[in-house]
């Protein structure tokens, strides 16, 4: 964490989301200012607690494994208008990142965990999104289920 706090104090990001549980509970015992924590009560598919301020704003959702709900994607969007929250998954968060770089605001950071190896930061730029919104239509239109 101490890189993501120096990239923090540098650069000011308008928002930092965090997705995932020990990523986002390491963050917030690190003091970086996290408007939104995407968590599901499991790290690596085992029960995780994380704490949990009750000054933010929280959204339950249910998003089953492997999948992009449209109600997980509905409630990050809102979530994304507050100061500060959680969104709490009943399932597996692991590929909500991709909305939530989609719905965040320029230059926001995305922070979510690569298990064994350490953090991954992405910074929200136009390109990028366009690029992840480019790749989500070509999975929807090869996916009937997708969408």
């Amino acid at each position: 964490m101490p890189r993501l706090k120096e990239l923090v104090e540098r650069t000011h990001p308008p928002k930092i989301i965090t997705v995932g549980d020990v990523v986002s509970t390491e963050a917030q015992v690190a003091g970086i200012p996290v408007s939104l924590a995407i968590i599901d009560g499991k790290t690596m598919r085992h029960g995780y607690a994380p704490p949990i301020s009750k000054t933010r704003v929280t959204f339950h959702v249910v998003n089953p494994a492997g999948t992009i709900s449209q109600e997980s994607w509905q409630a990050i969007k809102n979530a994304l208008k507050q100061e500060a929250a959680t969104v709490i998954v009943e399932g597996e968060e692991d590929l909500l990142a991709l909305p939530a770089i989609l719905e965040a605001q320029l230059n926001a950071l995305i922070v979510y965990g690569q298990p064994s190896q350490g953090i991954v930061i992405v910074e929200v730029t136009s390109q990028r999104k366009a690029k992840l919104a480019k790749l989500l239509d070509e999975i929807r239109q090869e996916s009937p289920q997708a969408g």
